[in-house]
């Protein structure tokens, strides 16, 4: 991206050629496709090219630093938007169906007013910004909150009532996030995403949306900003959900420790999930280089009559385990008719724990009790490639 004093070209390095896999649909995942394709060949460097008059941002070996010229780009191309961000998430199934969790996402030179429940600056990475969070009751009428100065019109779907939701991942649409990503303008992924979900969620078909990991490729935050602020707040009033991605912890895709890695920090509180997490909001023990505690990014509630469980495949079963069954017991309490297991990852490599992927998992939980009985389905994302990964017994498609 041009600067005052030079030009920046952000490209992979030809001999980690893409492979050819096809764009996935705009409804699902696989946006746009990063050439950066994930492969255990990654890890993060910056170098000249002789006489081209250009940095080269490839994943090699990563340093003890990160490169200034790169916080520079972000920080000086890409400032942080003025205007408070909204997310609303279902709360937690232990809260109760009527409750949400409402999160405003500003910065020290506009914050939320009046500041909500909890109210500070982001802990560990994308420290630049603001979190403010709390839970409401949203009674069967539905319930008008104004966040931030916002006025926003919140209602759930009666229990057991059928529900419609917007899912996609791996969207790319900007290499300033740190990523290569050829195909953003070229798709227009930006302009058609926030369109089609400000339309399509905002409209009383939809009940919730949310991104199933590797959301933007981003390092810094202010793409990932720069995507949700055009984005409707009749559609930002929807309940949201996602859960993180191996470059949502490393951003070359696997622990390498590469420079300017977040680990997860940012995507833990921007996202807003109301989680099993032990402390309020989120449980911010742990250094900045370590991802965050499993629970920070396990998630189970209700939405008409779809149960919706969201994990974190970086995390292993032990942790994770727990919190599933706990969730399979609820919604064998409740009018729900399918229970979707919501992951990243598609197969075990690339930072994911042993059986950690979002198959694994499925086949885990649908035999547990209160899971069992019934329809239960996954989604995923990581492949770039919209498929039918499983068929559940009787050839009827599992994800």
């Amino acid at each position: 991206r041009p600067t005052p004093t030079r030009s920046l070209r952000l490209r992979p390095r030809r001999r980690l050629a893409a492979s050819r896999a096809p764009v996935g649909a705009l409804l699902y995942h696989g946006a746009s496709r990063s050439r950066l394709v994930h492969s255990a060949a990654h890890a993060m460097s910056a170098k000249r090219t002789a006489g081209a008059g250009h940095r080269r941002f490839t994943c090699a070996a990563a340093s003890a630093s990160p490169p200034r010229w790169l916080f520079s780009v972000a920080l000086g191309v890409l400032p942080l938007v003025g205007s408070i961000d909204v997310r609303v998430s279902k709360g937690q199934w232990n809260r109760g169906y009527h409750t949400v969790r409402v999160s405003a996402i500003g910065n020290s030179t506009d914050p939320v007013v009046p500041p909500l429940h909890y109210h500070a600056q982001f802990q560990k990475r994308w420290t630049e910004a603001t979190l403010d969070t709390e839970i409401f009751h949203i009674p069967p009428e539905g319930r008008t909150l104004t966040v931030g100065g916002l006025p926003m019109r919140i209602s759930l779907p009666a229990p057991g009532a059928a529900v419609r939701g917007l899912l996609f991942a791996d969207p790319c649409w900007s290499s300033a996030g740190g990523m290569a990503c050829p195909n953003g303008d070229r798709f227009q992924v930006k302009d058609h995403m926030t369109r089609l979900i400000s339309q399509l969620v905002a409209s009383d078909d939809f009940h919730f949306w949310g991104i199933l990991g590797d959301n933007f490729y981003d390092v810094f935050g202010h793409i990932t900003r720069e995507f949700f602020d055009p984005i409707s707040l009749q559609a930002k009033a929807k309940p949201f959900v996602s859960v993180p991605g191996n470059h949502d912890f490393w951003q070359c895709g696997r622990p390498v420790d590469a420079p300017g890695d977040q680990y997860g920090w940012g995507f833990l509180q921007f996202y807003g999930q109301d989680t099993a997490a032990t402390q309020w909001p989120y449980d911010f023990a742990g250094s900045p280089t370590e991802v965050p505690q499993a629970p920070n990014f396990i998630f189970g509630h209700v939405i008409g009559d779809i149960g919706l469980f969201g994990f974190s495949g970086a995390h292993s079963w032990k942790e994770t385990e727990p919190h599933a069954r706990a969730f399979c017991l609820h919604v064998g309490t409740q009018p729900v008719n399918a229970v979707a297991v919501l992951g990243h990852w598609n197969i075990n490599n690339l930072g994911a724990m042993p059986e950690m992927e979002t198959p694994a998992v499925w086949r885990k939980m649908k035999a547990m009790q209160g899971c069992a009985g019934k329809k239960v389905l996954y989604f995923d994302g990581h492949e770039h490639c919209n498929r039918v990964q499983d068929y559940d017994g009787d050839e009827t498609p599992a994800n």
